[in-house]
């Protein structure tokens, strides 16, 4: 079936979630590839390396932010495709990939919390925007999650 006549029999529940993944992603995509998460005024220079080669200042969270958010978006890819799959393919039985979708959602928006925790636990102050729209992603992906449960809950396939 081609994708304009499923998008005209999905629910308006469905195109809500597929409009709004495509904002979490996009807001994730602005959040994660801008390089600055701390504004300039408030910046503190990190060197993980100094002259001498030993490391200077406290890492850890740096990295494991790093690592959280390649997985969340990582996550992301998986999730956006479901979605568009999901949309693009209104058969009565999809069921699966429904709950599959529910579940891409709530974990993309899992990894972003915490990522967005472990940064922000560290630097309390000068958040840049970048840092914002990682939250916005958070929230907008949790919430996808939330309105797929609700559309499974109400029995409407």
């Amino acid at each position: 079936m081609a994708c304009p006549e499923a998008w005209i029999k999905l629910q308006p529940v469905i195109k809500i979630v597929f409009l709004s993944t495509i904002i979490a992603f996009c807001s994730l995509i602005l959040g994660f590839a801008t390089p600055v998460w701390v504004s300039a005024s408030g910046a503190i220079p990190i060197q993980f390396i100094d002259r001498e080669g030993t490391h200077t200042g406290s890492v850890g969270f740096l990295v494991a932010s790093r690592v959280f958010a390649c997985f969340s978006l990582i996550a992301s890819f998986v999730g956006i495709a479901m979605v568009f799959w999901f949309a693009c393919v209104s058969k009565t039985d999809n069921g699966r990939l429904l709950m599959l979708s529910m579940i891409m959602s709530f974990v993309t928006g899992a990894l972003i919390i915490i990522t967005v925790a472990i940064f922000g636990g560290e630097v309390k102050s000068h958040l840049s925007f970048s840092f914002a729209m990682m939250c916005i992603a958070a929230i907008v992906y949790t919430v996808n999650g939330v309105l797929f449960l609700v559309y499974i809950g109400t029995g409407r396939r």
